[in-house]
């Protein structure tokens, strides 16, 4: 579902709180699917 989004931009979207993760060690880090759903979710323009 992050396919093509950049380090640099998860590591800011990680910092501003607008994904939820949970880095089980230090090279893995899992992000919360609904949290990404949310967001994609806020920059989608509904058609009329």
């Amino acid at each position: 579902m992050l396919n093509g989004v950049s380090k640099s931009t998860l590591q800011r979207m990680r910092n501003n709180g607008d994904i939820g993760y949970t880095q089980p060690s230090r090279k893995i880090i899992l992000y919360d699917r609904d949290s990404i759903l949310d967001l994609i979710e806020q920059y989608v323009q509904k058609t009329l």
